[in-house]
């Protein structure tokens, strides 16, 4: 049961995630940022996504005893 649902979450994550990375990146025309001699010419742009995971049993009980080891985020 609980692979059943850890399957669930992990598809839900994935799927949370793709669309997240499935966004153009900006279009950046400026020059590269010279500091110290140095030109910077990657750009990175970050986007932090929270997660919230519910899990529950066959009776529909919640599962209190997971810890974070027990998820994998791909």
């Amino acid at each position: 049961m609980v692979k059943r649902v850890f399957r669930w979450a992990m598809l839900t994550t994935m799927l949370a995630l793709t669309s997240v990375s499935a966004q153009e990146p900006p279009i950046v025309d400026d020059p590269p940022e010279v500091v110290g001699g140095l030109a910077f010419i990657d750009e990175v742009e970050l986007t932090v996504v929270n997660i919230d995971v519910f899990v529950t049993d066959n009776s529909g009980q919640p599962v209190n005893d997971l810890v974070l080891e027990d998820f994998v985020v791909l």
